[in-house]
């Protein structure tokens, strides 16, 4: 009877003459304030789908920097914001590195070392919604290891599994060392000590590696030494579950690093594109079928790509012509676009760097907002957000019929074609009452999207990250509208 009904509104709708063209591709910006310290100093790390954003910012002291988490599509509150720091390990600062669609967050604390001034060892952490305080997700126990074993957690995913580097025993023949920092996996919600060590592109697992990223599938990419005992060069890797460490090689120069990948199995990162230029990356985008492919740049020599969304969405930064300016970039459709060009002129902001960019395609980052240092978010016309869930529904492998696609997509179409009409607002054909009818039936199917959702991840046939991650993003979409 819903869809009757909603197929018959969009119908009367289209009658009426509602259905405008959408303008070109405009950011609004949010600018998500600060912890309460003299200068506002905040660095946004990621998004998550339901537009919570994890990072680091200055203490309301101004002293030093801790790790945040905020409210849905909210900017920094002052007093419930701050995760505080990891106790029992003497942190002094601490850092949010990655939040699933959950709100679980994972980062670093950082203790100083006395005898080193200046020096720090880092030890991983787990904020859990709900629990006020950080969770110690420990290190390896190395046997007859006189140093102070340190961990690293950079990203987690929607079961709660971590990954980053970690002190790790390595036999000292042939590697010619014991210990060396190398990646590894968490179970869901579980600790450093117990997780599963990644190991490296080197026989016999020498040498060291970290991982960046971890998709829902459970994927990591990351970076390894990739050969010799004193190889300097990194190549970027993928380790799937049951399949051994694959490089995934460069651009043509000596080292690479992969530092995101989506639920598709897209990783991005940079690469040297040049031997004899070694600090000249390009951003590439790879899967686990070479070769990788060179994104390019805003016109320098100069780029990285930081995130990838499941729509395919790529987020980083690059310089300009001569080298002596960078931007921030967002590729899509085979296209690099600055995104400084996409943000309303005489804002103010002038976009510096892109951290993170979520499924619904908000993407956050850091700048300056007249001429002071400040941090933001870019939220895109509502209509990105639903395209990217019909883009997800038909390349994501979650296990669905064609016919299953199928159902999904019509759902997801409705709810574009309104979310369009919405956007035009009052100044469409069909007026104020024309776009608020047009939020109205937009939010009642991706309710209906919702609940297809749901029926398919409760008989067993669409897996539950999948399920979660879609949901997540289509109740940002609804509070939205």
């Amino acid at each position: 009877m819903m869809r009757l009904r909603l197929s018959l509104v969009v119908a009367l709708a289209a009658v009426a003459g509602l259905v405008v063209p959408m303008s070109a591709q405009q950011y609004t910006i949010t600018n998500l304030g600060y912890l309460g310290g003299s200068w506002g100093y905040t660095f946004p790390n990621a998004i998550n789908n339901i537009g919570q954003v994890a990072g680091t910012a200055e203490n309301a002291d101004g002293s030093l920097s801790t790790p945040f988490r905020t409210e849905a599509n909210s900017p920094i509150n002052q007093l419930t914001d701050n995760l505080g720091l990891l106790p029992g390990v003497g942190a002094t600062t601490g850092s949010a590195t990655s939040i699933n669609d959950s709100g679980q967050v994972t980062g670093n604390a950082f203790t100083p070392v006395p005898a080193f001034p200046g020096s720090v060892f880092t030890t991983a952490f787990r904020a859990d919604p709900g629990n006020s305080t950080l969770v110690n997700l420990g290190t390896r126990t190395i046997s007859g290891y006189s140093g102070t074993p340190t961990s690293l957690g950079n990203h987690i995913n929607n079961s709660g599994q971590v990954t980053g580097g970690t002190t790790t025993a390595e036999a000292a023949v042939p590697c010619g060392a014991t210990v060396n920092g190398q990646a590894y996996l968490t179970v869901a919600d579980g600790t450093v000590s117990t997780s599963e060590d990644l190991g490296t592109l080197q026989v016999g697992n020498c040498g060291f590696s970290f991982g960046y990223a971890v998709n829902n599938s459970g994927q990591v990419v990351g970076f390894s030494n990739e050969g010799g005992l004193s190889s300097s060069a990194t190549h970027a890797f993928l380790a799937t579950p049951d399949v051994a460490l694959q490089d995934l090689g460069t651009l043509g120069g000596n080292n690479s690093t992969a530092i995101a990948i989506n639920d598709a199995g897209q990783v991005v990162g940079s690469s040297d594109f040049n031997p004899s230029m070694p600090y000249h990356t390009h951003p590439f985008l790879a899967t686990a079928t070479p070769p990788m492919k060179d994104l390019g740049t805003l016109g320098g020599t100069y780029a990285q790509a930081n995130s990838i969304n499941n729509a395919g969405q790529i987020v980083g930064v690059s310089t300009l012509s001569g080298d002596t300016v960078s931007d921030t970039f967002i590729y899509q459709n085979g296209t690099m676009t600055d995104l400084q060009t996409l943000i309303p002129a005489g804002s103010g902001w002038v976009l510096q760097n892109v951290q993170g960019i979520n499924d619904v395609g908000q993407i956050v980052g850091n700048g300056l907002y007249n001429g002071t240092e400040a941090a933001f978010r870019l939220d895109p016309p509502l209509n990105v957000g639903v395209s990217n869930l019909i883009t997800e529904v038909s390349t994501l492998n979650l296990g669905l019929s064609t016919a299953e696609v199928r159902v999904l997509s019509a759902t997801l179409d409705v709810a574009l074609a309104e979310v369009k009409r919405a956007n035009e607002g009052a100044s469409g054909l069909g007026g104020e009452a024309g776009a608020n009818l047009a939020k109205l039936v937009a939010r009642a199917d991706l309710e209906v999207f919702i609940a297809e959702l749901r029926a398919l991840a409760n008989n067993g046939t669409l897996n539950a990250a999948g399920a979660a991650s879609m949901t997540s993003v289509a109740m940002n979409l609804i509070s939205a509208l």
